[in-house]
């Protein structure tokens, strides 16, 4: 089957039998303007002439940063000179936490997606806010929508952005960048984190205002972006029962919760459909994950089955797929021989036992099935397959050399295995 994907004919990207062919033959006024991770360009017209204009979208789940169309130029170049980058916010939705909290205005407004509903510190010196992504990301911007003006006779205020993993030190957390300037009402403030060669990699991205007097931090939501993320379109689709799905650390987690099964039927269904049923783990990472999705899910009611069963014979705990004791717990025989997640449990990190007959929701962990649209450097072609384990190839065009690898493979987790190539213009000299 052959399906075109993008109407410009003269760099046809088209499906051939589940493989993507982009035509490595065109010879074009302005060459091929390429595109960045998880994102798709279209034309205007049949083929690049002077005044052709792109139009750039990005794959559901990310925002597009920059601008979204260019045109050809007379003189052969792009305008703008680079292209737009696809980002994906990852604080929305995260556990955050703040200073001081004042009217009842939480630090989850600075994540709820909503910029009407705003946070509120007390007056205090050197306020906060910091937002817990669960998992580290390489951070590339962090943008930050204020609520209220700081301060009265046009007093300078310093603003920092820090990324880092260190949580009870978030001073130490290294800098992503800082502001220091006047501070009006309903301001927004964009801070680039990728002035410096890489940028920051951490799990918690903090807000901090100072200034020489007491002052409140108001803020009505933060984004935090990276292109190092991948999105839940990554994930299986099954229409036939209804779930929910997330992802932590390049695993998708589908939550079954409205329509319970008995372990030996929840564990059924997940196989069935090409995953398995959540283990217990002793990830502290994992466990704080599963933590907040279940809060935001079920606030604290709720039982999920957790995968670790008694062994019929030596009566010792061990995970249900696998043969070893599972030394870490000691829950003495009752009679009940499979264990659950539940709130005690996850708020105590203890024990708990339950009949195995019983229905109890059930999360079932999937890997993503595709890395979604590689990064295509100007001036390049790709072929590649849509799926995880196939392989993408580049080639550059007629007068251009490839630098970097010329393939990479679309990860199980589903991240590239490398960073996309460059096409270099090679300029000759006269000769001698």
């Amino acid at each position: 089957m052959v399906q075109i994907i993008l109407g410009l004919l003269s760099t046809l990207i088209i499906h051939i039998n589940g493989n993507t062919v982009t035509n490595p033959k065109a010879v074009l006024s302005c060459g091929l303007p390429g595109s960045t991770l998880h994102s798709t360009v279209t034309f205007d017209t049949e083929s690049i002439q002077t005044n052709t204009t792109t139009t750039y979208r990005c794959e559901t789940g990310f925002h597009l940063i920059g601008p979204w169309r260019r045109i050809c130029l007379e003189n052969g170049t792009w305008m703008p000179n680079a292209p737009p980058v696809c980002m994906k916010n990852v604080a929305f939705g995260k556990p955050a936490s703040q200073s001081s909290t004042d009217a009842k205005r939480g630090p989850q407004n600075a994540v709820d997606g909503n910029e009407d509903t705003c946070t509120l510190t007390e007056t205090e010196i050197s306020p906060f806010l910091y937002v817990n992504l669960l998992e580290t990301f390489p951070v590339e911007m962090v943008i930050v929508k204020f609520r209220r003006p700081c301060c009265e006779n046009n007093i300078s205020v310093t603003m920092t952005v820090r990324v880092g993993n260190r949580v009870h030190d978030l001073l130490s957390n290294p800098i992503c960048n800082t502001y220091t300037g006047q501070m009006n009402e309903k301001d927004t403030y964009r801070f680039s984190c990728s002035l410096r060669k890489f940028p920051p990699v951490g799990a918690f991205v903090s807000v901090h205002l100072k200034t020489p007097i007491a002052t409140s931090l108001s803020i009505c939501e933060i984004y935090v972006y990276t292109k190092q993320a991948l999105s839940v379109q990554y994930c299986p689709v099954f229409e036939e029962e209804p779930s929910t799905a997330t992802i932590y650390l390049g695993k998708c987690y589908f939550f079954h919760s409205n329509h319970p099964k008995s372990l030996e039927d929840a564990t059924k269904f997940c196989t069935l459909h090409g995953g398995r049923i959540l283990h217990h783990t002793t990830s502290s990472g994992l466990a704080g994950f599963l933590l907040w999705e279940f809060y935001k899910r079920h606030k604290t009611n709720y039982e999920y089955w957790n995968g670790i069963i008694r062994d019929p014979v030596s009566k010792n705990w061990k995970l249900l797929e696998g043969k070893d004791p599972f030394s870490s717990w000691n829950i003495p025989p009752t009679g009940k021989s499979c264990s659950k997640f539940d709130h005690d449990v996850m708020m105590n990190k203890s024990q708990s036992d339950t009949e195995c007959n019983r229905k109890l929701n059930f999360i079932c962990e999937h890997r993503p099935i595709t890395c979604g649209m590689p990064k295509r450097p100007a001036n390049s072609s790709i072929i590649m397959g849509s799926t995880v384990g196939s392989a993408i190839e580049y080639h550059c065009q007629p007068g251009h050399l490839l630098q970097g690898a010329s393939k990479i493979a679309c990860l199980d987790i589903g991240l590239f295995s490398d960073v996309a190539p460059k096409c270099l213009y090679i300029e000759c000299d006269f000769p001698a």
